[in-house]
């Protein structure tokens, strides 16, 4: 029961914490509206998004924290029967205070225009230190570099089905030209074993000097292109 005490005080304090820092964000993003809406410096507006960061960070953390407590208190009322209903109405307040607080898409565009070129006022007193803005900055870097692989791979995706379906297309075009051909020879062929059983004179087509001279007709032609074979 000391431990689940101190579990418990220790919960509390981190609880106040937090809502100490979720106060202070709210103060803060206020101001900060309120100083868009002003015609104020660029830099100022800058120091002041970059200390709201710095609460959202606050507010992660505690958040963090306060889900490690919560499921350390779900474990020991798991092991206490006389504890475990107490318990289960603190821990479900306590989840829901701190899933109360997100961080937004908006947030996320804002620490990336804030690092990514934004002027910084390193000698204010107001300003935040190297470290802080440096860790900023990395995760920009990674969040950057995240976004650049998944368009990779989408764009090589996206270039593989292209020359899929251009090959299925050629497929179909040669099958298609392949089919017309044979088609075109078979009735071609049909077409001279019905001329073979007229009369000499009228199935050949052929004048006598062509014959002499051994001047292929348009009919033998096409018989010979039907016999060569296609690659």
């Amino acid at each position: 029961m000391e431990a689940e005490a101190g579990w418990l005080s220790k919960r509390e304090d981190l609880q106040r914490e937090l809502n100490e820092a979720t106060k202070r964000y709210e103060e803060r993003r206020q101001r900060l509206q309120s100083l868009q809406r002003s015609p104020l410096r660029n830099s100022h507006n800058n120091n002041l998004e970059l200390q709201r960061i710095v609460h959202l960070k606050a507010i992660e953390e505690g958040r963090n924290r306060l889900k490690v407590i919560d499921e350390e208190l779900e474990r020991l009322a798991s092991t206490s029967p006389s504890y475990r209903l107490k318990g289960e109405g603190e821990m479900s307040n306590g989840i829901s205070s701190w899933r109360r607080v997100t961080t937004s898409q908006d947030d996320l565009d804002r620490i990336s225009r804030v690092t990514s070129g934004a002027p910084i006022d390193m000698g204010s007193s107001n300003s935040l230190g190297r470290r802080t803005i440096a860790s900023l900055q990395e995760i920009e870097r990674n969040r950057q570099i995240h976004l650049a692989k998944q368009g990779s791979l989408v764009i090589q995706e996206e270039r593989q089905r292209v020359e899929d379906l251009k090959k299925r297309v050629q497929d179909e075009v040669r099958a298609q030209w392949h089919q017309q051909r044979s088609s075109n020879c078979q009735s071609l062929t049909s077409g001279t074993s019905d001329d073979s059983s007229l009369e000499p004179t009228r199935d050949s087509g052929v004048s006598s000097e062509e014959v002499e001279k051994g001047i292929p007709s348009s009919e033998d032609g096409k018989n010979e292109e039907c016999m060569t074979p296609v690659s």
